[in-house]
């Protein structure tokens, strides 16, 4: 005899499970291409769906304003299981990131997005429509509503942001980078822009980019946070993929935007296999804190970051490392300290910068040694704006004067 308490939970769970099967069987018919291009034929569908399954009422909005030229909202799978409501300055733009598991795409079609206020606006697409066509979905006005019709446990994520910065752009693609390896990504710019984006999840982890190979005359654009101007922070050509590679890239979401020709990216995760920290003479690159472009700071991001580059170890090669801060927030407690040292690990140079000791100081300071390493502090401080640094990385002076005495010493012999 099964008591009753078990039985009500089975009955409980079946029910779920059979709901969930039928709204993604009415789901599937809705969002065939056949019928997605039909509004007439996806309207009756989507009538059908939620005359029999309505969605529940009196649930708890969650609004959000999106601002031009502001950083993008991330949802994953949970924040959508009550109705989310976007406010846009122009039109809303929405993204998906989907989940690692292939089997999961499927439980996309569940995350509807509505055209308007609230749930009772027409039905604009899905998660999966976006993920299928590897575009976005643009709203009709301002306001769109998101909405998990069916509560299922998924590993996507949704970004979302003002459609103003989202313009021209052919194909958008979002990418899920190995931790370990090294993920080659082939882009091809049809008429208007291509697009892959990453995101970051674990603030213990960073992105590199290890090589760009480009067509003469292409370049590649990266961003943080968003498409405006204002987030654009690198710009790579045939002249300079050689010498500015590799790269760290920090923060939630990195944009690589290719506007003509063809395009090969390498991308990582794992800092030895990226080559980080090999210091090479004529290296150019940048330094930034942790989430440098992100302006949520309602969401408490600690800007807090550790860069290093160069060998600890005997007959290291000895180097000029140069750098320049062009943009940082030492105010209350935030400070910068920035080392040279040799290969034993004693300091040569030293830098400590405070709200007390800097002043906008944007020119470039070059020391001798075996590395640098910088890091940024903002204790107790979740309203950082960070910092930005620009470094280079040339033949030091020792160098050159032993070429030199050895060029000397072959021509007297001569």
């Amino acid at each position: 005899m099964i008591p009753d308490f078990w039985m009500a939970t089975w009955k409980l769970h079946f029910s779920l499970w059979l709901r969930s099967l039928i709204y993604i069987g009415f789901l599937e018919i809705l969002q065939m291409e056949s019928i997605g291009s039909h509004v007439s034929f996806r309207n009756v569908f989507w009538s059908v769906l939620t005359d029999h399954f309505p969605v529940p009422e009196n649930m708890t909005f969650k609004i959000y304003n999106l601002e031009e030229n502001s950083s993008s909202i991330i949802l994953d799978h949970k924040d959508t299981y009550s109705p989310v409501v976007f406010h846009a300055s122009t039109k809303v733009s929405i993204l998906c990131l989907p989940g690692t598991l292939k089997e999961e795409d499927t439980y996309l079609r569940t995350v509807i997005v509505f055209d308007g206020p609230d749930t009772n606006s027409p039905f604009l697409g899905s998660l999966y429509s976006i993920n299928q066509l590897k575009s976005q979905l643009i709203s009709t006005n301002s306001t769109v509503t998101i909405f998990s019709i069916v509560p299922i446990m998924s590993h996507h994520f949704v970004i979302v942001q003002d459609a103003s910065m989202y313009q021209n752009i052919s194909q958008i693609t979002g990418l899920n980078v190995n931790d370990s390896s090294i993920e080659v990504v082939k882009m091809g710019s049809q008429p208007g822009k291509s697009v892959v984006f990453t995101h970051i999840n674990n603030p213990l982890i960073d992105e590199y980019l290890t090589a760009v190979e480009l067509e003469e005359g292409s370049e590649l654009q990266v961003y943080f946070e968003g498409l405006s101007e204002n987030q654009r922070i690198a710009t790579y050509t045939t002249q300079n993929n050689k010498t500015h590679l590799p790269q760290k890239l920090q923060g939630r979401l990195r944009y690589y935007v290719l506007s003509s020709g063809n395009a090969t990216l390498s991308l990582t995760r794992d800092k030895w296999k990226a080559k980080w920290e090999k210091a090479f003479e004529g290296r150019r690159g940048f330094f930034t804190s942790k989430y440098w472009k992100n302006d949520k700071k309602e969401m408490g991001m600690q800007q807090d970051s550790f860069h290093f580059i160069g060998e600890e170890m005997k007959n290291a090669t000895k180097f000029k490392f140069s750098y320049r801060f062009i943009e940082a927030d030492l105010t209350a407690e935030n400070s910068i300290h920035v080392v040279v040292s040799d290969n034993v690990q004693r300091i040569h140079y030293y830098d400590h910068r405070t709200a007390s000791e800097y002043t906008n100081d944007t020119q470039w300071y070059s020391h001798e040694g075996h590395s640098i390493s910088l890091v940024y502090s903002s204790p107790n401080n979740d309203q950082s704006t960070g910092f930005y640094a620009e470094f280079q990385i040339d033949s030091s002076f020792e160098n050159l004067s032993l070429w030199l005495i050895f060029l000397i010493v072959i021509f007297l012999l001569v």
